[in-house]
């Protein structure tokens, strides 16, 4: 396997680095948000939802380009029609390794989609979000984190999240999909220009793929950008006093801000929330808070320093199977 870090960012809190500090208000969350469950959601649609100009909306999206915010939009085949399992891994190392080398070395044998290096009191420790094909594929996974040299623990958690459905391909399909991998958010004219069929032809299409669940449309953000900074508030409960969706409710209702999205483990009761705060006292704050919990059990955090990019899976299927297809 031959895979390259795709975007690499790495910024420390040095005022004196030039770094442009970016702000992200509500709108700008819920943006994201809407296009993390579709990136192909028209600005109309986003509009029409929070009372606001297409105008509007467009410019704002162009800005979370522009500041890096949001990465790039992603077309892939979904875990499902590739028979995989998204996974998130903490990687212990005894402090030897060269953290880049490390990092692209992990990006290189597995299919890694991010890798982030977090602040650790003694070695070092990565996060790792990876795609693994079934029970074996899963064990060959921790097997090689493990065997690699600096490495000292391995925890690996397969998370629940959706996995779309299987369908057959038609060459239509793929005609279409091909145009998408050159823009995810391609209008249905010019995909039909590529693709040599009517607009109509290829609007069924979309639709098809979407209700089939057999494309994973959405996005790769990054909001450990400027003053902001990404942090995993990992949430171990007590399965018998709280149910993972009233915890998620919980943290919705209580850091509506600062809560972004959450990572449920589906072997572990277990949650890692992902949040973003200006300052880490607030995350200092959320820890404190959430101790104080009901349902809470342990609670610990991982704070990014960065984030490594690999190219999507189920991006890198697609392509491969639009290679074997001739299209």
């Amino acid at each position: 396997m031959n895979r390259n870090i795709i975007d690499s960012d790495i910024w420390f809190r040095d005022p004196s680095n030039g770094r442009t500090v970016v702000a992200v208000d509500e709108i700008d969350k819920r943006i994201i948000l809407q296009l993390d469950e579709n990136c192909r959601k028209s600005y109309e649609a986003m509009a029409r939802k929070f009372g606001m100009t297409a105008n509007a909306i467009k410019k704002r999206v162009n800005r979370l380009l522009d500041e890096g915010l949001i990465r790039r939009f992603i077309v892939g085949l979904s875990l499902e029609m590739i028979g995989a399992e998204l996974v998130i891994a903490l990687v212990q190392t005894d402090g030897t390794e060269f953290p880049e080398e490390f990092m692209k070395q992990i990006g290189e044998s597995i299919d890694a989609i991010q890798v982030s290096p977090v602040a650790c009191g003694i070695g070092s420790l990565y996060c790792v979000f990876a795609f693994a094909t079934g029970p074996k594929g899963i064990l060959e996974l921790g097997g090689h984190l493990r065997s690699m040299k600096p490495t000292t623990n391995v925890d690996i958690h397969i998370l629940v999240y959706p996995k779309g459905k299987k369908m057959e391909l038609s060459k239509t399909h793929l005609k279409v999909l091909k145009a998408l991998l050159e823009d995810p958010r391609m209008a249905i004219s010019d995909i039909s220009k590529r693709a040599g069929l009517t607009a109509r032809r290829v609007r069924r299409a979309l639709n098809e793929l979407q209700d089939g669940g057999a494309v994973h449309l959405s996005v790769f953000w990054s909001l450990g950008s400027g003053s902001l900074t990404e942090v995993l508030v990992r949430i171990e409960w007590d399965s018998a006093t709280a149910s993972a969706d009233e915890i998620v409710n919980w943290l919705r209702k209580r850091y509506q801000h600062e809560f972004w999205s959450p990572f449920i483990s589906a072997t572990s009761p277990t949650i890692f929330a992902r949040c973003v705060v200006e300052q880490l006292e607030k995350a200092d704050q959320i820890m404190r808070q959430l101790k104080k919990a009901p349902f809470a059990e342990k609670i610990s955090s991982l704070v990014f320093f960065s984030t490594h990019v690999f190219e999507w899976p189920g991006t890198l299927k697609l392509q491969g199977l639009l290679e074997e297809e001739g299209v």
